[in-house]
């Protein structure tokens, strides 16, 4: 009896700065299925000493060049693929009802080599919804948004999707039922608009948060669109190939309700930022970032909704290998939620945003 696929894998381990690891089997997806995941300390005291401050994940997600290999894991490693190495991955609402996924790579243009008939771009999240089954229950739905196009070149197409347990071709490949191994994409719907701009692919899902994932997808009835994650690789055929894996990014968090329509270009700024987050601490919100790379960067200001925190701008240190920085909201109280985002600015005059980050009231 009981559920054999939680108890598949558990383990935890330690960073080098005593940071935990956290790697174990979530069931929650409408697969019921044992999905690997890891969760990372990124603050508060370590397991060793010292106490961790590391800034959390967001959007939009830069991601590092040259680490796109087929075949990627060695101990055979082959050459990097710049049609499927990826710099940045950022997600939008452009309207109340759609959203759109801005996938951005090191050179769209060219063939590239996995062994596999066709190349893909696929980001994924989950979601506050309900499982396939009927009932009053609910499920941490995956969704997604993808391009393909033959290895070789040639027309790009554009799909969604939240794959089905108990449709053909399903969601995920399972050796008994209910018992999911292989998780797949399939195009399940085409309703999604997409295009490109330079090395940017644009997918825009209209009523994502009803219908527009495609027949097997129910309502997302959460506030936040949880581990968005861009990857890329080739596979023969959607349904029942095993893909290739060659490149992905980290994971972030994307809270809904706020509408920010942007261009289809890639995420322009003089920084490459590893992440923005919030957090209360003794009374106060303390807020802290941290660049990969500062190139042509001035600075950057806090907001807490429409209003600018910092009196002067938050001088950039234009260091090369990247920085952390720190800003202490001393106003902010404890009854109240508030959400903050960081606009970065260019010596050029360019102003790009990051976040929201969010932090709850007080109890």
């Amino acid at each position: 009896g009981g559920d054999r696929t939680m108890a598949d894998y558990f383990s935890t381990f330690l960073d080098l700065d005593g940071g935990i690891r956290v790697a174990y089997n979530d069931t929650t997806s409408q697969y019921h299925g044992a999905h690997l995941f890891e969760e990372r300390q990124l603050t508060g005291p370590s397991a060793t000493t010292g106490t961790l401050s590391k800034p959390v994940p967001s959007n939009p997600m830069f991601d590092a060049t040259n680490d796109a290999q087929s075949p990627h894991y060695a101990p055979v490693t082959g050459p990097n693929q710049p049609q499927l190495d990826f710099t940045s991955v950022a997600l939008n609402q452009e309207s109340t009802s759609t959203l759109r996924v801005r996938m951005t790579v090191s050179n769209l243009t060219g063939a590239s080599t996995t062994g596999k008939l066709n190349r893909f771009w696929i980001t994924r999240f989950q979601a506050l919804s309900t499982p396939d089954t009927a009932g009053p229950s609910e499920a941490y739905r995956i969704f997604y948004v993808g391009a393909e196009q033959p290895t070789a070149g040639g027309t790009i197409t554009y799909f969604a999707g939240s794959g089905s347990s108990a449709t053909t071709p399903p969601g995920c490949n399972t050796t008994t039922p209910g018992n999911c191994k292989i998780v797949q994409y399939p195009n399940e719907t085409t309703t999604v608009t997409g295009t490109t701009s330079g090395n940017t692919i644009c997918i825009d899902v209209p009523s994502f948060l009803t219908t527009g994932f495609g027949p097997n997808a129910k309502p997302i009835t959460g506030s936040t669109l949880y581990n968005v994650t861009a990857f890329s690789g080739g596979r023969d055929n959607a349904a029942t190939d095993v893909y290739a894996d060659v490149d992905a990014t980290r994971a972030f968090d994307f809270p809904l309700g706020t509408v920010s329509p942007t261009q289809c270009a890639a995420p322009t700024t003089a920084a490459r930022m590893l992440g923005f987050g919030a957090r209360r601490e003794g009374g106060r919100v303390v807020l802290r970032w941290q660049t990969a790379a500062e190139t042509g960067l001035l600075g950057f200001n806090v907001y807490r909704g429409p209003a600018k925190l910092n009196a002067s701008l938050i001088a950039a240190r234009g260091s090369a290998a990247g920085a952390t920085y720190r800003f202490v909201d001393r106003t902010a109280r404890a009854g109240r939620s508030y959400t903050y985002r960081l606009q970065v600015v260019g010596r050029d005059g360019t102003r790009s945003w990051f976040g929201p980050a969010r932090v709850r009231a007080a109890r």
